[in-house]
């Protein structure tokens, strides 16, 4: 999948070239409600240092998580308790 080549570009090349892979699937309305998605765009923001940008994506993703143990996880990532 997409998201999936998102995170390898940035963790194997750079994360602006990661941002050129996920910024079209954020607007494909098919993954309007993907929680992976918006998890994998708030990693690549924080890569890229933009704490805010990262930290909205973030609350975005856990309120699409489709469970409360994807939700916690989501959140401890948020807030750095995970690696």
């Amino acid at each position: 999948m997409e998201i999936n080549r998102a995170v390898a570009t940035s963790r194997a090349q750079r994360p602006a070239a990661a941002l050129e892979v996920i910024t079209p699937l954020l607007a494909d309305p098919r993954l309007v409600t993907s929680a992976a998605l918006r998890a994998a765009h708030a990693h690549i923001l924080t890569d890229l240092g933009d704490t805010a940008a990262a930290d909205q994506a973030f609350t975005q993703a856990a309120r699409l998580a489709p469970n409360p143990r994807q939700r916690e996880h989501i959140e401890q990532r948020q807030a750095g308790r995970w690696p």
